[in-house]
C-alpha cells in the first residue's frame, strides 16, 4: 500500500504526474483539428498538427522540475487538499510559462491553440487525479495522517499523561501579575 507520507508514494507521483504530462501532449496534439471549428482557431487537418518527439521528454521533465520546486511531492507540507492544489497551481501555472518560453525559443510552429488545450488538459488530470486519490483513500478510512491514536508513542504515554494529577499553579513566578504587583 502507498502511504502519503512514502518516498514509494512520491515517486509514483512523480512518475504518473510525467506519464500524464506527456499523455495530454499526445491528446492535445489529436484534439488541435478538432478544435479548428472555433471562430478564432485557424482550420488545420489531421496530418497537418505535428508535435516535435523531443517535446515528450522536455515538457514532463519540465513540469516534474517545477513542480518539485514548489513542493508539490512533499506529503507532509501538503497534507490538506487546500495547500496541495494551491502548490499544484501556482506550480502548474509557472511550468506553463517555462513551456510556452521553451516553444516561442525553440519550435514556433506549434499551435497555440494546441499549446493552450495541452495546458487545460494536463492541469486537470493533475488535478483530478490527486483529488481521485484522497477520495479512495478518505472511503477506505484514511484520514490523511497518521493518527495519534494508533502510534506507539500515544499508546504508552497517553495512559501516564491523563494519571498524572495537575497541579494548581502557586508562587509568585514570572508572568503572575497580581493585586499590587506592576
Amino acid at each position: 500500500m502507498l502511504r502519503r507520507f512514502s518516498v514509494n508514494f512520491a515517486l509514483f507521483s512523480i512518475v504518473l504526474d510525467a506519464a500524464l504530462v506527456a499523455g495530454c501532449l499526445r491528446l492535445a496534439e489529436i484534439l488541435r483539428p478538432r478544435l479548428s471549428t472555433l471562430s478564432f482557431a485557424q482550420p488545420l487537418a489531421a496530418g497537418e498538427v505535428e508535435v516535435p518527439q523531443s517535446l515528450y521528454l522536455v515538457f514532463p521533465v519540465t513540469w516534474i522540475a517545477v513542480l518539485l520546486l514548489f513542493n508539490l511531492y512533499d506529503g507532509r507540507r501538503n497534507l490538506r487538499v487546500v495547500n496541495e492544489l494551491s502548490s499544484l497551481t501556482l506550480g502548474g501555472l509557472l511550468a506553463a510559462i517555462a513551456c510556452a518560453g521553451l516553444l516561442y525559443l525553440s519550435f514556433r510552429d506549434v499551435s497555440r491553440l494546441l499549446f493552450a488545450a495541452f495546458v487545460l488538459l494536463t492541469f486537470t488530470s493533475l488535478v483530478a487525479w490527486r483529488i481521485g486519490w484522497r477520495a479512495v483513500q478518505r472511503w477506505r478510512g484514511w484520514r490523511g495522517g497518521p493518527s495519534p491514536r494508533s502510534s506507539r508513542w500515544s499508546r504508552r504515554r497517553a495512559p501516564r499523561l491523563l494519571s498524572t494529577p495537575t497541579k494548581p499553579a502557586t508562587g509568585s513566578g514570572a508572568g503572575m501579575r497580581g493585586p499590587g504587583r506592576s
